[in-house]
């Protein structure tokens, strides 16, 4: 990568249309002069100062300012290539938050036992970069990538659905939010993991898993719920009911889930494993980091003013010498 360290100083520029415009005038009232001169004494002597050695010798001064100039504002390469390999994992934990979540079918229900999870993989992952996404109708960034891993369970354990807002399930939509709040800095292998049900009511999510394929994001789900369901718990107490008055029943849709995770190039983890899940993490996060990362790093530049500097010397001396010798 080329550029200049000073690049304010090439502003310097603007005087060389300046200068030539000063000689074109200059010359133009030496002649007049020249016309009015009838010695041929007086006309050798101006002749001295004139012609095409006159011509030369300015566009060499102009050579000479021009390369001054360059190399004040010092022109420098960056030819330093870095093959890079590292360990560290970013991970944003998109959790479900939606009323489904708060379903008894798992005790104490849905929501609740997918905290506790989620502490459980905070604490055996420490030297993880982590953030936190909540999802509901709507997509939430409570913590962008962060080491303060305390600072993501907090976020984490105090969450309600009553925060969120609008009702529903939008998956897409949180898997997005988690695509672009992702560092864009290189070495960093990038993994969503989703804390879900999977029911999804707004659709889409299989396109977006695809455009975190692409984006180099590995998706790994975590289905919340038993294979029979249970009620939908309304807001005052009870059971929550539809437009007909039939009691919602909720189940997890473990096949989306698991598209999704085949999507994403990860895997659908299963709650019931317990301390097999976060081994299964653990290699899965080992395979991801012994993929070796090579770029080009231009953050060692070599400067080249010198260059500038010896050419214009070299013009100087040669300007010196010949005008020495032909006077």
């Amino acid at each position: 990568m080329f550029r200049f360290e000073a690049s304010s100083q090439l502003y310097l520029l603007a005087i060389i249309p300046l200068m030539t415009l000063l000689f074109v005038y200059a010359r133009r009232a030496a002649d007049r002069k020249l016309a009015k001169l009838g010695s041929a004494q007086v006309l050798k002597k101006y002749l001295l100062s004139t012609g095409r050695r006159t011509r030369w010798r300015f566009a060499g001064f102009l050579a000479v300012t021009i390369l001054g100039i360059v190399a004040l504002a010092n022109p420098q390469y960056g030819k330093k290539v870095d093959s890079v390999r590292t360990r560290n994992v970013d991970v944003f934990i998109v959790l479900d938050a939606s009323s489904s979540m708060l379903c008894e079918d798992i005790k104490p229900d849905r929501l609740s036992r997918s905290k506790l999870w989620i502490k459980q993989f905070i604490e055996r992952f420490p030297s993880e970069r982590m953030g936190f996404i909540s999802f509901a109708g709507g997509a939430y960034l409570h913590t962008p990538l962060t080491t303060d891993l305390a600072t993501v369970y907090q976020m984490a354990g105090a969450l309600t659905p009553d925060q969120l807002g609008t009702q529903g399930t939008g998956i897409a939509g949180a898997l997005a939010l988690a695509e672009k709040s992702f560092a864009r800095e290189q070495g960093h292998h990038k993994v969503v993991l989703l804390v879900s049900d999977g029911e999804d009511h707004e659709g889409g999510a299989v396109d977006q898993v695809a455009k975190l394929n692409r984006a180099g994001i590995t998706l790994f789900t975590l289905p919340v719920g038993t294979e029979t369901g249970g009620w939908v718990p309304a807001p005052g107490g009870g059971v929550l009911a539809n437009d007909n008055g039939n009691p919602v029943q909720t189940r997890p849709d473990r096949e989306l889930l698991a598209a999704l995770a085949r999507g994403g190039g990860g895997e659908m983890l299963e709650m019931a494993d317990g301390q097999g899940n976060f081994e299964l993490l653990r290699k899965k996060f080992d395979a991801l980091a012994r993929v070796e990362a090579a770029y080009q790093s231009f953050s060692d530049y070599r400067s080249y003013f010198q260059y500038f500097l010896f050419i214009a010397c070299c013009l100087l001396f040669a300007d010196s010498y010949f005008y020495r010798r032909n006077s």
